[in-house]
């Protein structure tokens, strides 16, 4: 069967395992605490990112219809260009008959 030593526990608690027991807890209550006023700093800054990146989205979305109006007046001019030279084509026409 069993030959080995026979094994015996202690159930008493001296003022030794007290304090252990008292200075874990202190420092996983310290560990906690910590932790938790870093994790809601970086929300705050985090929630600011945010903030500043929907301020870039609007700014990046007005350049482009900025983009898109000034390609809009572009193709007008070109094509008001465009009428010009052929209403000076008729005139020199019109010219060159007389």
């Amino acid at each position: 069967m069993f030959t080995g030593i026979p094994i015996m526990f202690d159930w008493s608690i001296n003022f030794g395992h007290f304090l252990t027991i008292v200075v874990l807890g202190a420092g996983g209550l310290g560990f906690v605490w910590t932790i938790r006023s870093r994790v809601d700093a970086l929300w705050d800054r985090m929630k600011g990112l945010e903030t500043e990146t929907k301020k870039l989205v609007d700014i990046l979305v007005a350049q482009g219809r900025q983009d898109e109006k000034l390609n809009a007046i572009n193709m007008q001019m070109v094509l008001q260009g465009k009428r010009l030279d052929e209403l000076s084509e008729r005139f020199n026409k019109m010219a060159d008959k007389d």
